[in-house]
């Protein structure tokens, strides 16, 4: 092990060295690779299957690209036409894929641990491919350069743990050029790769809430996911978000989910109780972002179809209504001049005013060309102040003795999380209602999630919810 490592190994045993300090440790960094991205990984599925013609052409060429570099072979036995694992080694491949392409084209690590002993490997998982068979396939694919890894020595994991010493592995742009040279893409990931067993995680093995405290910088706010490390101690102004977490978990675990893993679910607060607070689903076949949309309509509680109530340009709305503006009559993303075929550029352009929390009057180099091309983002911040001049004083939406509690160069940042905030508290109080009436729900960050018979029931329990909150109802779609 050269010099340049950050930890000392033997097996799963780990001794972690002090984090490095750029005044008096001249280290190099241990990997390349931006640290709130690994950290954010979640844990690999292997319940997909390759369900497609696209899917199994890959398959294939990655299966026989495998083949000379699995096990002690002669030179005959790899050139002979018999393959007698062939069966075992496809199935196998399909599901390592399965769990890899999907994530890879978003840029995304997944997390698998390389000890034996630990928890992702437990028996009691089911999983179907075990660990001697996945590492020995997943280091093949990492020695014809098929994907790229971290040892999970360097990681801790979001409780500030080094439980399970999880790597990070992910697809590496050949990979994804072979899977576009078959058929396979983001968009068809869906239909490609099958969902048939979702990989379980527990409630008892994830934090019902926890507080984070206020990034450094604006720099680092945009770098750092709400799941990263450095959890602060609970204090008591979040006691009764404890509290309803727990009862919203005693709730779920009476019902059974199909389509999706079981749900585990954290509340996430940044800097005190009044900013961020969203509902997060963990796990890597989670109901939230570790399916899709499309999936997401597969799910079923005690056998029942879902359906979503969903918030209708809700930041906007709760801007609208702390700032006292009239409730938007129609399409709150019509602006005046402007074309409904912009509306995607419109609502855009709303998510990066919200996430600065000041006017965009030039688009982040991270906006899609197809936006930049189609119009200025001054034209539309300038419709925007026709129609809402009210959101001229965007600052003014946090309370004068919340805002003092930021430091002074989150200001603009934080009224991003503090309507987040006001949008979580909402969906608490609906979901507390529903549950006391009977109902079983799933948050959805600006939507429910409930059984199909209980539509009805989660609309007027939002609406209530936003009348008690903002004084006013909220534009609510149905789906």
């Amino acid at each position: 092990m050269t010099d340049t490592s950050r930890y000392v190994a033997t097996s799963d045993a780990v001794i972690i060295l002090p984090d490095f300090n750029p005044d008096t440790d001249k280290r190099p960094a241990s990997h390349p690779h931006d640290p709130a991205a690994l950290q954010d990984a979640s844990p690999l599925s292997l319940g997909r299957i390759q369900n497609t013609p696209a899917a199994h052409a890959l398959v294939d060429m990655v299966s026989e690209a495998l083949r000379p570099h699995l096990g002690s072979r002669s030179a005959a036995s790899v050139s002979s036409t018999r393959d007698k694992g062939r069966q075992k080694r496809l199935s196998e491949v399909g599901h390592i894929l399965g769990g890899l392409i999907r994530p890879g084209f978003k840029g995304q690590w997944v997390a698998v641990n390389e000890g034996a002993g630990t928890w992702f490997w437990k028996p009691d998982r089911q999983l179907p491919v075990r660990h001697n068979a996945f590492w020995n396939k997943a280091r093949a694919m990492e020695q014809l350069g098929l994907i790229e890894r971290v040892p999970g020595q360097h990681f801790k994991t979001i409780w500030g743990t080094m439980s399970g010493n999880a790597a990070r592995i992910r697809a590496t742009p050949l990979l994804l050029e072979w899977a576009q040279e078959c058929g396979c893409s983001l968009t068809s990931a869906t239909q490609d790769w099958k969902l048939v067993q979702p990989a379980t995680i527990k409630q008892m093995d994830v934090p019902l809430v926890c507080l984070k405290d206020f990034p450094a910088n604006r720099r680092q706010a945009r770098s750092k996911p709400p799941s990263a490390t450095d959890t602060l101690p609970l204090p008591d102004s979040l006691r009764e978000v404890e509290q309803f977490m727990k009862q919203l978990s005693k709730r779920l675990h009476q019902f059974h989910f199909s389509g999706c893993c079981p749900p585990a679910l954290s509340a996430r607060f940044i800097g005190s109780e009044h900013f961020h607070g969203r509902i997060y689903a963990l796990g890597s076949d989670n109901y939230q972002n570790g399916i899709s949309k499309e999936e997401r309509r597969l799910i079923r509680i005690n056998d029942q179809p879902v359906e979503e109530v969903d918030v209708s340009a809700s930041f906007l709305s709760i801007a609208l209504a702390l700032l006292g503006a009239p409730v938007p009559e129609g399409d709150p993303y019509r602006l005046p001049g402007l074309p409904d075929a912009l509306r995607p550029a419109i609502k855009h352009w709303f998510v990066a005013f919200f996430g600065k929390g000041k006017a965009v009057k030039k688009w982040p180099d991270t906006t899609k060309e197809d936006i930049q091309k189609a119009v200025d983002a001054s034209t539309i911040m300038q419709a925007v102040f026709q129609r809402y001049p009210e959101l001229k004083n965007l600052q003014q939406i946090i309370p004068p003795a919340v805002a003092a509690t930021v430091p002074h160069e989150l200001r603009s940042w934080a009224i991003g999380q503090y309507l987040t905030n006001v949008e979580a508290k909402i969906m608490r109080v609906a979901m507390t209602e529903h549950m006391n009436e009977g109902g079983v729900v799933l948050p959805l960050h600006d939507a429910l999630l409930v059984p199909a018979t209980e539509q009805g029931k989660a609309y007027t329990c939002l609406q209530r919810a936003s009348r008690a909150i903002l004084g006013r109802e909220l534009l609510t779609n149905l789906f």
